[in-house]
């Protein structure tokens, strides 16, 4: 009963359920947790510091929620989950990079950035939301990686990344030429 009234407060999205799931996201069942980080997601910009919390919670559960809802929101958690994608939880780095993923854009300087972090999953998690976005900017980096980068499967990812958007720049030149 409890997951399910989180979910209607998230349905809702009125900002007055933000202190009710925030005490929600303490539950002792971790479903009711994750419910209520879903529904903060849905709630939006009022949520980011709560689920932000939630993202340093010792449950990966609740953690992967946070991921998820964080990134509904979008550019105000870029950092959140940048950080997120050096989780020691290998669901709560994929559903991070997926997030960034679906920001785009506003994700693309962070997500450069975090090409230079010392741990290797933060590293092939921005290379592959990168290649996913496809933004021009990161093609020098993206390129030196796939050269330098000692882990053969970073560098991998960064070179199938480089490659996806070389692809996406052609494809655009052809249709501004052909357009």
């Amino acid at each position: 009963m409890r997951f399910g009234a989180a979910g209607a407060l998230g349905l809702i999205g009125d900002a007055r359920a933000v202190e009710p799931l925030i005490g929600a996201l303490r539950d002792p069942e971790e479903r009711v947790c994750i419910w209520a980080a879903w529904a903060l997601g849905d709630i939006g910009e009022p949520a980011v510091e709560p689920l932000i919390g939630a993202l340093r919670g010792p449950e990966e559960g609740v953690r992967m929620g946070a991921t998820v809802a964080l990134g509904k929101i979008g550019a105000p958690a870029v950092e959140s989950l940048i950080r997120a994608l050096g989780d020691q939880d290998e669901g709560v780095r994929m559903w991070a990079a997926r997030a960034l993923e679906k920001i785009g854009e506003p994700a693309v300087e962070s997500l450069i950035r975090a090409l230079g972090d010392q741990d290797e999953r933060v590293r092939r998690g921005a290379a592959w939301a990168l290649g996913m976005i496809g933004d021009a900017r990161a093609l020098p980096e993206l390129e030196r990686m796939a050269r330098e980068d000692t882990n053969r499967s970073v560098a991998n990812v960064a070179r199938w990344a480089a490659e996806r958007i070389r692809r996406r720049m052609a494809q655009s030149t052809e249709g501004v030429v052909n357009g």
